[in-house]
């Protein structure tokens, strides 16, 4: 089994979970099966319905993720926005993927945001898309890694929010902040109500972001 990462912090209030996806999907699969999910744990049309063979790959990853940090298999369902949650379970959870990782984030007293995101110059192409003109100005295109950090805050805080009507570059907005290995950003999010201002974590490893909400 391929667990990268499992943490623990807040006094059990949050739980992260990394997971190096180094398995094939009949491998991924086979776990799956073996770890006790099934029809009753999982929508497994949800599953069969996914053309696309690294989503299956995801898909399988992440619950068998949630199978490590529990010891048992968690059904996972969706909103009506395609935000996740836990039936039976008091645990808001967040989920990412990134090329050869999958995370979970867990928290017990709020909702939860995670992004993770490999770093590579593509982030820096699309940076017109997410940053507004302030945060434009504090992060010069040619910075690769703070460039990263806008893009991941901002995803991590769209999940947490879990509305498809707010937009990264005009409702999401991020403090400046210095780029560190190991970190805390601030940011808001603007939704026409009162702004909601929220803590960020994050940390680089190898070619790897992990950004989440506290």
């Amino acid at each position: 089994m391929s667990l990268y990462l499992k943490h623990k912090f807040d006094d059990g209030a949050k739980i992260f979970g990394l997971w190096y996806i180094s398995e094939s999907e009949e491998e991924l699969k086979s776990l799956f099966y073996e770890v006790g999910y099934g029809p009753e744990t999982c929508n497994m049309e949800r599953y069969y319905n996914i053309s696309n063979q690294k989503r299956r790959i995801e898909w399988l990853s992440t619950r068998i993720l949630i199978y490590q940090i529990f010891n048992e298999p968690k059904k996972i369902d969706y909103t009506e926005n395609g935000k996740p949650y836990l039936v039976d379970n008091d645990y808001h959870i967040s989920i990412s993927h990134s090329c050869d990782f999958a995370a979970v984030l867990l928290s017990y007293e709020g909702r939860a945001g995670l992004d993770i995101e490999r770093v590579s110059e593509r982030v820096q192409k699309i940076s017109h898309k997410f940053l507004n003109a302030q945060e434009a100005e504090n992060a010069p295109v040619s910075d690769l890694y703070a460039i990263s950090l806008y893009w991941g805050a901002k995803e991590a805080l769209y999940k947490l929010h879990g509305n498809e009507n707010i937009n990264l570059r005009d409702n999401i907005n991020i403090k400046p902040f210095e780029p560190r290995k190991i970190g805390i950003l601030e940011g808001v999010i603007l939704n026409g109500h009162h702004p909601e201002e929220h803590i960020l974590h994050y940390f680089f490893f190898s070619d790897y972001l992990a950004i989440w909400t506290d």
